[in-house]
C-alpha cells in the first residue's frame, strides 16, 4: 500500500507535453518519477527496485504489480518520455509532420516570432523537470546503453537538423534566402541551441544569457542568409 506521507516532493510532473499535478497521477506514473530521478542521479545499474519503492514511499512488491522488473519500469519510462516529446515538438511544430502541414506558416514566420518561439522551447526544454532528467539521465549512460545515444542524437540534433533543413530549402526555394546546401546552414543553425541547451542543463543559472545568445545568433543568421 502506498504511505501518502513519503509520496515525491514535487508538485508537477511534466514528460515534454503538458503538466501534469500530482493529485491526478496513479501509483504507475509515479514509480517512474521516481525512477528516473534516481536513473538521473546515480545511474540505472546503481538503483535497486526497493530503493525506487521506498522513494515512492511503498514496498518493492507493491512495484511488481506494475511492472515485471526494473528493466520493464525503464521501458516504460522510454516510452511516456517518446510519446511527450513528439507532442511538445508537435506542439512547437517542430516536427517534420507538422512542417509538411504548415509550409504557409514557415513562409510567413517574421524574425520576431521565430525568436519568441525559440527562446520559449529552449526555456520550456530547462524548466520541464522531467524531460531535463531525462536528458541527464542520457548522458550519464549513453556510454553504457546505445539506445540512449540514439535516442538524444535522434531528438535534440537529427530531428532539428531534419526540419531545419526543409525550412532552409523551403525559403531558398521562394526566394527568401540565399542559396546554400540547406543542410549544412541548418547543423551550423543548431550548434548553438543544443550548445547552450547542454550548458544550462549543467548549469541553470545561464539560462538568461543563453537566451540572449539564441536571439542574436537568430538574427544574426538571417543578417548573412536571409533575404528580405
Amino acid at each position: 500500500m502506498l504511505n501518502k506521507s513519503k509520496r515525491s516532493k514535487s508538485t508537477i510532473l511534466i514528460f515534454e507535453g503538458e503538466p501534469m499535478k500530482k493529485e491526478n497521477i496513479s501509483t504507475k506514473e509515479m514509480f517512474m518519477d521516481e525512477a528516473l530521478r534516481l536513473f538521473a542521479e546515480r545511474g540505472y545499474d546503481a538503483v535497486s527496485v526497493s530503493e525506487i519503492a521506498d522513494a515512492v514511499g511503498c514496498s518493492a512488491p507493491a512495484l511488481y504489480k506494475h511492472f515485471s522488473g526494473k528493466r520493464d519500469l525503464f521501458d516504460a519510462i522510454l516510452e511516456r518520455s517518446e510519446q511527450g516529446f513528439k507532442e511538445c515538438m508537435r506542439r512547437f511544430k517542430l516536427d517534420y509532420e507538422s512542417f509538411k502541414d504548415n509550409k504557409e506558416y514557415y513562409l510567413k514566420l517574421s524574425e520576431r516570432e521565430f525568436v519568441r518561439t525559440a527562446k520559449t522551447f529552449f526555456s520550456n526544454s530547462i524548466h520541464e523537470e522531467m524531460p531535463a532528467l531525462f536528458r541527464k539521465m542520457m548522458t550519464i549512460e549513453q556510454f553504457h546503453m546505445p539506445e540512449l545515444a540514439r535516442i538524444y542524437d535522434r531528438r535534440y540534433i537529427e530531428s532539428l537538423i531534419d526540419v531545419y533543413t526543409a525550412y532552409f530549402k523551403l525559403l531558398m526555394e521562394n526566394g527568401k534566402m540565399k542559396k546554400a546546401d540547406a543542410k549544412t546552414l541548418a547543423v551550423g543553425f543548431m550548434s548553438v541551441p543544443v550548445m547552450m541547451l547542454n550548458m544550462c542543463d549543467r548549469d541553470p543559472s545561464k539560462e538568461e544569457w543563453a537566451l540572449k545568445m539564441i536571439e542574436k545568433h537568430i538574427k544574426e543568421f538571417n543578417k548573412t542568409y536571409r533575404i528580405k
